[in-house]
């Protein structure tokens, strides 16, 4: 499994380790759900917020981020994930 962070580490990773440190583009407008729930069932908030970002005139502007905002274990119903689409209008950039 591979880490990312958004930031340089003040202590360098370990060499032959598989964590990647890696910057991300900030988005001016972001569209974004907290689903409560295992992961395995983020689909439906998925789909619910694509079909709101679709509903009000915006596009997606790629990468997609997903966070665990609370993880207890795999399949635990009182998990928390965050669901995070950067958008732009669809006359321009947003």
């Amino acid at each position: 499994t591979h880490t990312h962070a958004t930031s340089t580490p003040a202590v360098p990773p370990p060499p032959h380790t598989r964590i990647v440190w890696r910057t991300r583009a900030a988005s001016e407008t972001m569209a974004a759900v907290q689903h409560p729930g295992p992961r395995t069932t983020c689909g439906a908030a998925h789909l619910a917020l694509l079909r709101c970002i679709q509903a009000n005139d915006y596009r997606l502007a790629w990468p997609t981020r997903t966070l665990a905002l609370r993880f207890v274990g795999p399949e635990r119903a009182d998990d928390i994930t965050e669901i995070q689409y950067p958008v732009a209008t669809n006359g321009g950039e947003g």
